[in-house]
């Protein structure tokens, strides 16, 4: 197998992610920079440079002209993709995750309450030819923890197929889901939820038709939700605690991955951690492969949208990029075993 090392951070990755045609990879890490990055090469392009604390979140447009970031430094910021220039820049609070919608039309954000910010869940227009974003939200969803109705404070968050649905997880492991048009209205009641982990969901991720959510947790568990239902598909299970987790597109396959808290794993027993990255049939639950090469727990696994590689970001700050070998695409497996 092709793998490639990307050199750029110094500290852990919070976040990997693909544009929607796959030839550009974005590398988000606690140092506060974005790395843009040639996808199949591994050329570095360019990096966005102005973050004052760790990036958190990032997403790119579909046309790939703009990024949001949202970062440790309590701020939301616009950029420009073509010139690495930082357009905009609000004062939010902690931003835990970014989203924008597959239309381009909207963004939204998570923030968590710390830092002596209000939690909330805020969306914002966006104007596809500029790449700003409007001054004020469209709507605020506040977290109140007096409010018993709510299951816990705003993690991570994605739109799915045609802007139906917002979802956005919670700190004690549940899925939430927002009707969009209701929420761009002002109302702010949850659609459905389902309490799919017994702990912290670190990732949340969709299928390439923006039909099925699968999420990872700390619990060492990875689950699919049809997001029309909201029925529990499939259950994945690992040997230690998970942080990411995605589908793939062309091969009925995912990717998880996670491990110990470097902390708890001495240098001696560090191969014994659980760093790597396995491969595991989306339907038939078994493992196909792993893969090892992360000295410590990895943090956020994407892959390409060709369906040809994936790319791991560790808390070793390391980042690499796994190019599927043809045995790959031609595995197959014998269901009259």
């Amino acid at each position: 197998m092709r793998v490639l090392n990307l050199v750029l951070h110094t500290r852990n990755l919070n976040q990997v992610k693909y544009n929607k045609e796959g030839d550009l990879l974005f590398t988000a890490a606690a140092e506060g920079i974005v790395g843009v990055w040639n996808s199949v090469t591994g050329e570095l392009l360019g990096t966005l440079e102005g973050n004052e604390g760790t990036v958190n979140g990032m997403a790119a447009t579909s046309d790939s002209k703009f990024m949001i970031t949202g970062s440790g430094d309590a701020t939301l910021r616009t950029w420009s993709l073509q010139t690495g220039k930082n357009l905009q820049k609000y004062e939010l609070g902690y931003v835990n995750s970014v989203a924008i919608s597959p239309d381009n039309e909207y963004v939204a954000c998570a923030i968590s309450p710390i830092m002596g910010f209000e939690g909330s869940v805020q969306i914002y227009k966006l104007n596809k030819e500029t790449g700003e974003i409007s001054e004020k939200p469209i709507t605020t969803l506040k977290y109140d923890p007096e409010n018993k109705e709510n299951l816990g404070f705003y993690g991570k968050l994605g739109f799915s197929y045609e802007n139906k649905y917002l979802f956005v997880s919670t700190n004690d492991g549940s899925l939430l889901r927002f009707k969009l048009d209701e929420l761009l209205k002002g109302e702010h009641k949850i659609d459905d939820h389902v309490k799919v982990h017994k702990e912290v969901i670190m990732d949340l991720q969709f299928s390439p038709d923006l039909t099925y959510v699968i999420t990872a947790s700390r619990d060492r568990f990875s689950k699919i939700i049809d997001v029309e239902t909201m029925d529990l598909i499939k259950t994945y299970e690992n040997m230690y605690p998970l942080n990411t987790a995605c589908i793939t597109p062309i091969k009925d396959f995912i990717l998880m991955g996670g491990g110990q808290d470097a902390k708890s794993v001495t240098t001696t027993d560090s191969k014994h951690g659980g760093f790597e990255i396995k491969l595991l049939h989306k339907i038939f639950n078994n493992e196909i492969s792993e893969f090892k090469g992360h000295f410590g727990p990895v943090v956020s696994v994407a892959v390409n949208p060709q369906g040809t590689s994936f790319t791991s970001g560790g808390q070793d700050g390391t980042v690499r990029v796994w190019f599927f070998e043809p045995d790959y695409f031609d595995y197959t497996v014998d269901i009259t075993e």
